[in-house]
């Protein structure tokens, strides 16, 4: 039964050696772009990790790409999130003071003190957010992670598909979608389709690479959904069956899939000695955390075709270019005028995605864009 059904069973001991000695190790953008939301210490660790990997270490074209596209939204998120969680705290604040006015005429109950004690907190903690924020790095502008990536992964970049190729790859992942064969599936909504089909381009990449070099992988992703990991009743079994025997198939080789802190729990019993605890910990916070959000965003209403031109109408008196606290009030606007509750971090976000082109897919979008700010987009 193994020998039909392989992809239902855990690799051999003799295996995991194999891929561990000699394959091919290749990342997910997203385990890249996680390196900015680790600690110095932690990301230090996962670098030195890919420099002591024996085999060949290696990126597709695509997994590069995103990479690329996304480590400034990375950064501002990452900047903003000071401003964000003060906007938050100030919210609940006025919240408490509304139900505190509730209990004004109670005997016993001293609001005023209450609402004294909870001003001095809120105080205390934008004091230390405000100090916070100003130490954080310019990533921005100066970003020695990019370079220390760049360095570990010069020369080892794979070349990108022609325009043929891709759009072979885009009808086949038409077709596979609609059949809900992974990897990508889940993605079919993103827009465009070279961000639709981002993840089918990168795994063809990916196979190509295992034949060309007659070498197993090992692949790091923490990418969560289901289009990728075989769950049932929320547990998480491992990579899809079906993955593992496309793989199998069409390279003859095996390919192991990680997520970030199990990749570094195992390169810690066979690459680098000293991996800490806390440090996994942390990987795997950083990627539960990941694993919240992206659910919180599934339930976020979308931008629809309005909410954009609103967006570009209130952003247009900022020249496209507003500071956190311009977004803050940006939101104020646009949630009286849409009837909707975003925060100033999510539209600051927004804002700069509508710059980067990530809506140009919505034709009047992109058109009133260009009219009022004369740009096209930009997504490198």
């Amino acid at each position: 039964m193994r020998n039909n059904l392989q992809e239902y069973y855990a690799p051999s001991d003799e295996e995991l050696n194999d891929a561990w000695s000699r394959g091919v190790l290749t990342l997910d953008a997203n385990v890249l772009l996680n390196a900015y939301r680790y600690s110095q210490e932690t990301r230090e660790t996962l670098l030195k990790v890919l420099k002591k990997y024996p085999g060949a270490i290696w990126v597709s074209y695509q997994a590069a790409l995103e990479y690329q596209r996304n480590r400034i939204g990375v950064i501002l998120a990452q900047e903003t999130a000071y401003f964000d969680l003060q906007s938050a705290l100030q919210k609940k604040s006025n919240e408490i003071e509304s139900i505190l006015l509730s209990y004004k005429r109670h005997s016993r109950i001293d609001t005023e003190t209450i609402s004294n004690l909870l001003s001095k907190a809120l105080d205390n903690v934008a004091h230390r957010l405000k100090e916070q924020a100003t130490q954080h790095p310019a990533y921005s502008s100066t970003d020695p992670i990019r370079e220390r990536i760049t360095e570990i992964f010069e020369d080892c970049v794979g070349d990108p598909y022609s325009e043929s190729r891709l759009k072979e790859i885009f009808a086949e992942g038409k077709l596979r979608y609609e059949k809900g064969i992974p990897p990508g599936f889940e993605d079919g909504k993103k827009g465009s389709e070279s961000r639709t089909y981002g993840d089918l381009v990168m795994w063809y990449q990916i196979m190509d690479k295992a034949e060309a070099e007659k070498k197993p992988c090992i692949f790091v992703t923490d990418d969560v959904k289901e289009d990728w990991w075989w769950k049932v009743k929320g547990r998480t079994i491992g990579p899809r069956p079906e993955l593992l025997k496309e793989f199998r198939g069409r390279t003859g080789q095996m390919i192991h899939i990680y997520q970030s802190d199990r990749f570094l729990e195992i390169a810690s019993q066979r690459l680098l000695e000293g991996v800490k605890d806390e440090s996994i910990q942390e990987v795997r916070a950083i990627r539960e955390a990941n694993e919240a959000d992206s659910v919180k965003r599934i339930r976020r209403p979308r931008y629809t075709e309005q909410d954009l031109t609103t967006l570009i109408e209130l952003a247009s008196r900022y020249n496209f270019a507003p500071t956190y606290r311009d977004a803050d009030e940006i939101a104020k606007e646009f949630n009286e005028i849409r009837d909707q509750s975003r925060d100033g971090g999510s539209i600051y976000m927004t804002i700069w995605r509508i710059g980067k082109g990530y809506y140009d897919d919505i034709e009047s979008v992109r058109t009133y864009r260009q009219e009022i700010f004369g740009f096209d987009s930009d997504e490198d």
